[in-house]
């Protein structure tokens, strides 16, 4: 059961992250500035135009590429987690701990139980 918990938590930092990142990125990227038309003519000036929309285009632009690097660091936590749980499980209920050990150090010394709890002696 705390392989769940473990595994709802991971999901639940990933899930806050991305929400985080698209809070501050559409704040950032905000409503463009008022387009006024021209008194003279009534009509909009090309130039501002043009300003507005290559603005609202860069923000949107840098918004989407932070929004998809933090999506790919979220799903790489999520599934590193499940990763992590599954070996760590596969050791525990097969009892593979000592024989890595083993492995590992062929003149190390064997490992040691820990003692019993309540009284020694």
């Amino acid at each position: 059961m705390a392989y769940v918990r473990l595994l709802l938590l991971a999901g639940a930092m990933a899930m806050g992250l991305s929400l985080a990142v698209q809070l501050i990125t559409g704040a950032l990227q905000g409503a463009p500035g008022p387009v006024v038309p021209d008194p003279e003519t009534g009509r909009f000036d090309s130039a501002d135009v043009r300003a507005v929309f290559l603005d609202t285009l860069a923000a949107s632009g840098v918004g989407v590429l932070v929004s998809s690097v933090v999506q790919a660091a979220a799903m790489a936590l999520t599934h590193l987690t499940g990763a992590l749980v599954y070996v760590d499980l596969r050791i525990r209920k097969e009892g593979l701990a000592d024989a890595l050990i083993a492995e590992l150090g062929q003149d190390a010394e064997a490992p040691r139980t820990p003692p019993a709890s309540g009284r020694s002696g």
